[in-house]
């Protein structure tokens, strides 16, 4: 007969990201079960390792930042102002969710779909497929000579470096018109 789960895997994700906004990236798995409540034994039940449960969470958090940031394309007016949308999105994510800003920060997608769990690597490396693609379908109507490379850089590189010193801590609302000026002027340096 099959153990009967006393912890749904949100609870134990929501956890772990409790624990990783309290105690930051290097939450520990004991951290990590005091915060959700859960003994040892039905993390490990759950995960493999610790890198399993951060993957998790890594994914988790993720996903939730791709639904918004669709949504925040879909409100737009048009593909420009979709764009912006996208890069001020960033900073303003990471102000009203900072637990789960904190949580993208345990991975990176490279590292998660090449170097993380076995069981994780295939998710991990189409995760930005769908979103990416989004964006520079938008992008190739503002400026359609640029390059995928160059989109992403201008429209999600750009605004994240802004932003990533931030992380963990308040996001000032002085950085919001600095991230779209940025990302506006590079828009028109690509055109």
């Amino acid at each position: 007969m099959a153990r009967r789960q006393v912890f749904s895997l949100d609870q134990l994700l929501d956890g772990a990201q409790r624990a990783v906004a309290q105690n930051g990236r290097d939450a520990t798995l004991a951290q990590i079960g005091q915060a959700c409540g859960a003994p040892m034994g039905s993390i490990y039940y759950r995960f493999a390792s610790r890198d399993e449960l951060t993957g998790e969470l890594w994914l988790r958090a993720i996903g939730r930042w791709h639904r918004y940031l669709s949504q925040m394309m879909k409100d737009a007016p048009q593909p420009r102002a979709a764009l912006l949308a996208v890069a001020s999105a960033i900073p303003d994510y990471c102000r009203q969710y900072p637990d789960e800003a904190m949580a993208m920060t345990l991975w990176r997608q490279p590292d998660l779909a090449t170097a993380g769990p076995a069981k994780l690597r295939a998710r991990a490396a189409v995760v930005n497929d769908d979103i990416m693609g989004q964006i520079f379908a938008l992008a190739s109507e503002v400026v359609p000579k640029a390059g995928f490379e160059q989109v992403v850089a201008v429209v999600m590189q750009l605004s994240y470096g802004l932003t990533r010193p931030f992380v963990g801590k308040e996001v000032p609302r002085w950085l919001d018109p600095l991230v779209l000026a940025a990302v506006d002027g590079a828009l028109n340096s690509l055109a």
